[in-house]
């Protein structure tokens, strides 16, 4: 595996060709210690002597001949240095980033990086970023900038080694712990059909890190993620306790800015993803939580009249209470989004086996054309 320096920023090329070296062997022991929690995590990571893979010596003194305690050779250590590529800092005091020679330094480049960031130049802002850390590696700052940076690029890995760091050096930092979390979720995501079982850990790992950041501060948007990883771990009842804090903090934030179309955006979908876990916590058919997730459903298209998918999973459900409704909700979905496959199965399934001779045939051309959708791949 690569080495990570924190003294000395990433190498991204080197990195690359390691994790496609790791790829081919179709494994995932690469990058596997960057989701472990600091509970578990052994050695310091911000020593750029182990991040090179470097185990020094014991430090304890040996007797010589004549029996009186002297440093240990320091020769081994030097040729082992050598081996690896270090170079170390300067052993002088570095300035203090609020005094004025400090701002000419790394916190001038930290500043530099921010503003490529927010001009989407995320190579600059990463090749700053290693600069300003090569004088300053304990800038929380600096690795939360960096996590940011190589999230935007999708290069999951190595944003969340970065926000280790950043967490290890500020600890009660939510927001750091919130976008660990993540891009815990965002790597999951990308390793979920090959890497099944790697898939379920990070997420569990990312829904620990999306706890503590909670246990900080109150975040509905942290309530959100968190409810996701517990829907995609099939854990739909903790998943409704997360969207409801969710629910509560965005209609709180709604009472204060009735017409704030972001914040109504944001509760109809909380709402509509607790519909959707209460619908899969049904034991059957005439269970009465059916009719608690028609609720949600219709709470969240009274926010969001025009959204095709509620539509979709509130039909989903009426197909099990009154036909009649569902129909028209697939009818409305699809009119909203003509292109989604599953709207059309849907529909053409429950036309199927209407008792309208007419209605069976609409019913066989609708799943004729869900097929052809997959095929073309619209959906």
């Amino acid at each position: 595996m690569v080495g990570i320096s924190s003294n000395f920023g990433i190498n991204l090329q080197a990195y690359k060709i390691a994790k496609n070296q790791a790829q081919k062997t179709n494994t995932l022991n690469f990058g596997a210690k960057l989701f472990r929690d600091e509970a578990e995590s052994v050695g310091n990571t911000t020593d750029p002597l182990r991040a090179l893979g470097y185990n020094p010596p014991p430090t304890t003194k040996a007797p010589d001949v004549n029996g009186n305690y002297a440093s240990n050779n320091t020769e081994p250590m030097k040729r082992e240095k050598a081996r690896l590529g270090y170079n170390p800092a300067p052993t002088t005091k570095a300035p203090d980033v609020n005094t004025t020679v400090g701002k000419t330094g790394a916190k001038k480049l930290e500043d530099e990086a921010c503003e490529a960031f927010g001009k989407k130049e995320y190579s600059k802002c990463i090749e700053l970023l290693t600069q300003a850390l090569k004088q300053n590696p304990k800038s929380a700052r600096a690795w939360h900038i960096m996590g940011s940076a190589y999230a935007q690029l999708e290069e999951y890995e190595i944003a969340i080694h970065s926000y280790s760091n950043a967490i290890e050096l500020s600890p009660n930092s939510s927001n750091s712990l919130k976008q660990r979390g993540n891009n815990k979720l965002n790597y999951a995501k990308s390793i979920e059909s090959k890497f099944p079982i790697r898939y379920k850990e990070v997420l569990r790992s990312a829904n620990r890190d999306y706890n503590k950041s909670l246990a900080i501060k109150d975040d509905p948007n942290i309530y959100e993620n968190k409810a996701e990883v517990l829907i995609r771990l099939k854990e739909n009842k903790q998943a409704i306790e997360a969207l409801d804090k969710c629910i509560e903090n965005y209609e709180a934030k709604l009472e204060k800015e009735p017409d704030n179309k972001k914040i109504q955006t944001k509760l109809a979908s909380a709402h509509h993803r607790k519909g959707v876990c209460i619908f899969a916590t049904a034991k059957n058919a005439h269970s009465k939580v059916n009719y608690e997730a028609l609720e949600e459903f219709n709470k969240t298209l009274e926010l969001l009249p025009n959204s095709a998918n509620t539509y979709y999973e509130r039909a989903k459900v009426l197909q099990l209470i009154d036909l009649d409704k569902a129909k028209e909700d697939l009818k409305k979905a699809i009119e909203l989004a003509p292109n989604r496959a599953r709207y059309y199965k849907l529909y053409g399934n429950i036309l199927a086996v209407s008792k309208n001779q007419d209605e069976r045939q609409d019913g066989f051309g609708y799943k004729a054309e869900a097929m052809a959708l997959r095929d073309s791949n619209k959906e």
